[in-house]
């Protein structure tokens, strides 16, 4: 990245704000109103516990398509979360039984 100043002149420049609006609209406002739309069709721990999942996803994301190396202490990190998940998702459908 660099110069500070080199990247906050580009990103600040006019060019730059159709990206900015892009990525403002799928990165923030998309996944708010889906997330929305989710608690009303969804049960609202169903919808937490998908919350959860995000940073398995964006974990699982970086090491495939990035190929970020992952330390011990982060895949176990991940797997913890993972773990999680299931447990969550158990016991929500175990309470709807």
């Amino acid at each position: 990245i660099g110069n500070p100043v080199e990247v906050v002149t580009k990103v600040a420049s006019p060019a730059a704000a159709p990206v900015a609006m892009i990525g403002g609209i799928l990165c923030a406002a998309l996944p708010y109103f889906l997330y929305t739309k989710a608690m009303d069709t969804l049960d609202n721990g169903m919808v937490s516990i998908l919350a959860t999942s995000e940073l398995f996803v964006a974990s699982l994301v970086s090491i495939v398509y990035y190929r970020e190396p992952m330390s011990a202490a982060q895949v176990a990190g991940v797997l913890l979360v993972f773990a999680a998940i299931i447990w969550l998702a158990a016991k929500s459908r175990a309470a709807q039984e």
